[in-house]
């Protein structure tokens, strides 16, 4: 029982040190990222001139200055990710060492650095201090310190089920421990041992095996992060001080337990009869609670599995996409800095324009905005069904320019082969032919609200004559853009009026667009396309991602998932076998005389054993109640089946072949 129960204790340590590293640690450094003493203040509305104003500001009163880039992510899987920090008096900063693939890169602050931040700053100054710069300035700098690039309670939150579950093992084996040593602790009290002696050995020797361990697996992460030239001394305290603190959580349940059990029955523990009926339906209640528990937890982990092959299948089937490149979101720092500032917000907008424009033959345009009112949400809050919205002419509208059209969509060709594509157009089914003037009224307003942008200043353009292109009825559609959202609604749409873009619309139409990856370029590979991007002064703003972007993260989400959830099932897994087998040995040895009289009467086996076989049913049955709740229960059955052949097992051992020891008082 011993071994057993220092290879829980291993396997338990083994899984923290496992989150520690791949989460909780990544977490700290995210949370102490560069100088931790430095206040954060926001400016309002900040301009390169206003930043420059600041920073000189700042640097008269002799200010520690520090700003924080947000993250940029180096490859297609989002999987290495830089951290930038600038810093006034960099020598003296402490910097983290990173073991994951998270990196912090660590500059000399500048003047020119200052002025192309977001507004976002740290300095050593009182809010006071920070107040009068603003006033002699005439500007508006607020403290802010609820920033967080991530939190402890994602890893909680993502973890719940399984430390429950753990917390509930521990506790089980725990107490199967202590039970098990209760003859020795019986010998103990002839002895003289007092009860808090007994209690002491007994921490003690918990402590000591913990502290072995705990030295193990801290060697073993060290030498593997020095292998990997990543070794931190920080870390290796780190985690030993994380682990020590979930060796006291063991600490704390070794005394709770040993106190609840700590009258013995000398007489009876010496005879071999230290289990009673109440510890019996101790231990059988808990293994049901662990069977149900851990079967819901594998049923989690195979989910995520075919999730995970779904996601690989969907790859597979669109690895065409992994030539278009786009940007999903922008990036923030650069965002933020022109969200304020409708000039600068414009310029940008005219550039996306010009680069789509100047790379037209490239350029693929994709915006299906009925797909995003299959929500159900949306639904519900505008009252209209799915059907609904395929029939009205105003919802069911998607926009494509004609290199998409002609290449991605099974129109045929003689139905557009006389577009004038200099003038506004429209493909229409026939279907609305008898409502164009209501449908050209519509879509005339439509198109002329997309040339412009009044919310950052531009004067309304003049559109010609809406040109009118009526096609078939019962085009179906499944645009590149909303393939990744097919798991969660089925974006086939039909008889959708296509607005055919020619590149006349307002710039900030196309940088949403781009945004969204309904703006993509089809070119040989990333680098070329970051080339356009820098060509246009784009780089800082917008990601250079392939469109596959949204399927490589969520197979890296649920690797991630599937890998930290094994470690938990597999030390699951074993220990419910070993509670299987001691609940049975518990509950043969507490019946054992019944049963050995029974048997002794000539009752069969299934007669003797009636009670626990109807049980066994009852627990079988039960299955396929987790089957109508989705729940895989193959796991199930198998502990179903293992805790019938061991009671079995146990049964023939110590019923058949002792029974006279039985019948003559022994054990």
């Amino acid at each position: 029982m011993k071994k057993i129960y220092i290879l829980f204790l291993l396997g338990q340590l083994i899984i923290f040190s496992y989150i520690f590293s791949n989460s909780i640690y990544d977490i700290y450094g995210l949370s102490h990222i560069g100088d931790t003493k430095l206040e954060r203040y926001v400016i309002e509305q900040s301009t390169p001139d206003i930043l420059s104003k600041v920073y000189e500001k700042l640097i008269e009163k002799n200010a520690e200055i520090q700003i924080v880039k947000m993250p940029i992510s180096k490859d297609d899987n989002f999987e290495v990710t830089i951290y930038q920090i600038y810093h006034t008096n960099i020598e003296h900063v402490k910097k983290f060492k990173s073991i994951s693939k998270n990196h912090y890169e660590y500059y000399k602050m500048t003047q020119d650095e200052f002025m192309d931040g977001t507004g976002v700053f740290y300095a050593n100054l009182s809010n006071r201090a920070v107040y009068t710069i603003s006033q002699k300035l005439g500007i508006t700098i607020k403290e802010d310190n609820n920033v967080s690039y991530v939190s402890y309670k994602s890893v909680i939150t993502q973890n719940t089920f399984d430390f429950i579950i753990l917390l509930v093992t521990t506790q089980v084996v725990i107490f199967i421990y202590v039970i098990s040593t209760a003859k020795q602790n019986a010998v103990k009290t002839l002895l003289g041992f007092s009860a808090v002696r007994i209690l002491k050995d007994r921490v003690l020797e918990l402590i000591t095996i913990e502290a072995i361990t705990i030295a193990a697996i801290t060697i073993f992460h060290a030498c593997y992060y020095a292998a990997k030239g990543k070794v931190s001394l920080f870390y290796i305290l780190f985690l030993m001080i994380f682990l020590a603190c979930i060796g006291m959580i063991n600490v704390i349940l070794m005394m709770f337990t040993q106190n609840r059990v700590k009258r013995i029955d000398v007489v009876s523990t010496i005879k071999n009869r230290m289990f009673t009926p109440i510890i019996n339906n101790v231990v059988q209640v808990a293994k049901l609670i662990l069977m149900f528990a851990i079967t819901l937890a594998i049923s989690m982990s195979v989910q995520s599995y075919h999730k995970l092959s779904e996601t690989n299948d969907r790859v597979e089937k669109y690895k065409e996409l992994n030539n278009f490149y786009s940007s999903y979101g922008y990036n923030s720092d650069k965002y933020e800095k022109i969200e304020n500032n409708k000039i600068s917000y414009l310029e940008m907008a005219n550039l996306v324009k010009e680069m789509y424009q100047k790379n037209a033959d490239k350029a693929y345009l994709m915006n299906d905005s009925i797909c995003r009112k299959f929500d159900e949400h949306y639904m519900r809050a505008s009252g209209k069904t799915r059907e609904q919205l395929m029939d009205s002419y105003q919802d069911n509208n998607i926009t494509v320019n004609m290199n998409y059209l002609k290449n991605y969509m099974n129109i045929e060709e003689e139905e557009i082969l006389f577009i004038d594509l200099k003038k506004p157009t429209i493909l229409v089914p026939q279907k609305y032919k008898d409502i164009e003037s209501e449908l050209k009224e519509y879509y005339t307003v439509l198109l002329q609200n997309r040339m412009y942008s009044e919310f950052y200043g531009e004067e309304p353009v003049k559109m010609e004559p809406l040109q009118i292109i009526y096609i078939k009825n019962g085009y179906q559609y499944r645009l590149h853009s909303s393939l990744q959202n097919e798991q969660y609604y089925d974006i086939k749409i039909c008889d959708s009026i296509i607005i055919l873009d020619n590149a006349i619309f307002s710039g900030t139409y196309y940088m949403q667009a781009m945004s969204e990856c309904q703006l993509a370029f089809q070119t040989h590979d990333r680098d070329e396309f970051s080339v356009m991007l820098s060509e246009y002064r784009l780089n800082k703003l917008f990601h250079a991602y392939t469109m596959l972007i949204p399927f490589m993260q969520d197979i890296s989400n649920y690797k991630f998932l599937i890998e930290q959830a094994m470690i938990f099932i597999s030390l699951f897994f074993i220990t419910l076998l070993f509670i299987i087998y001691v609940s049975n040995y518990i509950e043969v040895q507490v019946n054992n005389k019944k049963y050995g009289i029974l048997y002794q009467m000539g009752h069969s086996m299934g007669r003797v054993l009636s009670k626990n076989i109807f049980i066994s049913i009852i627990m079988a049955a039960s299955s396929i109640v987790l089957w109508l709740l989705k729940i895989n229960v193959i796991a199930y059955i198998i502990f179903v089946v293992f805790d019938f052949i061991v009671l079995l097992y146990l049964y023939h051992r110590i019923i058949i072949k002792n029974l006279y020891k039985i019948l003559n008082g022994g054990n």
